[in-house]
């Protein structure tokens, strides 16, 4: 679907009725260092999720990922290990009521996590 847009570095994609994304979806989005997946209704996510975002996890890039207002309902773990150089990620106002013990492994540089409004956390 982004094939062509490697030099993108923000992608807005909020808003959109988005349900499920494909693995390897944002494959060809090799400089992307902004992703906003908020207001959709993204149920489900894990490590392979966001294969293929290199600059995600490049030591010279600020990075931020917002997932916020879907309906995740569980983090696995090492869901976001690929992406250890993000800074900012918000998963507020979801439906999360399982967080697995590893789910933020390998996030050295996270400053900013935001998990308000996720009634039910449990971490397993």
């Amino acid at each position: 679907m982004f094939n062509g847009l490697g030099i993108l570095h923000h992608l807005y994609l909020n808003n959109n009725f988005i349900k499920t994304i494909e693995i390897d979806a944002f494959q060809s989005l090799i400089n992307l260092t902004v992703l906003n997946l908020a207001f959709n209704f993204i149920h489900s996510i894990n490590k392979q999720t966001f294969a293929g975002l290199l600059k995600l996890h490049t030591p010279t890039d600020t990075v931020y990922l917002y997932l916020q207002n879907n309906v995740i309902r569980q983090i696995f773990n090492q869901t976001f290990a690929i992406l250890n150089r993000l800074l900012v990620l918000d998963l507020s106002f979801n439906e999360i009521t399982e967080i697995d013990e590893d789910s933020f492994k390998g996030l050295q540089n996270l400053r900013f996590l935001n998990l308000s409004s996720c009634e039910y956390i449990m971490a397993l």
